[in-house]
């Protein structure tokens, strides 16, 4: 009889070591709005009013610049078309990586790697302290 040994490798949490300086904010009106806003969506901040939107690098408000993370429950696209959003969880900085693959851009066509203004989405993040990891969730089986 043999036997066989399963490595289950998943890392649950996007945010992987370090430390992360969270706060609150204001996730502006959208009454276009169609889909949710999810956990882990790069938010921009409109330079004229401070609020909160989800980026756009094609933006020309000020928040085609990335400003924080947002780290709750997804806001419903309803909540953000009825009025502007209280968000109780955003990062904004730290010491710490995060998973690469957890990030998302509420376009679908932006990415880490999307250039604004002369330097990557990525780049202005690490300058806050955030940085990224490429994490594989895996399952392996020994003797396979």
């Amino acid at each position: 009889m043999a036997v066989q040994n399963v490595l289950n490798v998943n890392n649950q949490s996007p945010f992987l070591s370090g430390s992360f300086k969270s706060n609150g904010g204001i996730l502006a009106q959208d009454t276009g709005e169609t889909i949710p806003t999810a956990r882990m969506t790069v938010l921009g901040q409109v330079s004229a009013s401070l609020k909160l939107v989800p980026l756009v690098s094609t933006a020309t408000d000020g928040s085609q610049f990335p400003f924080a993370i947002l780290n709750q429950e997804a806001i419903p696209a309803a909540d953000v078309v009825a009025g502007d959003v209280e968000l109780t969880n955003i990062v904004k900085g730290g010491d710490g990586k995060i998973n690469k693959a957890s990030i998302v851009f509420h376009n679908g066509t932006d990415t880490l790697d999307t250039i604004v203004s002369g330097r990557t989405i990525e780049s202005y993040l690490n300058d806050k302290g955030l940085f990224f990891k490429d994490v594989v969730d895996t399952v392996g089986y020994e003797n396979a």
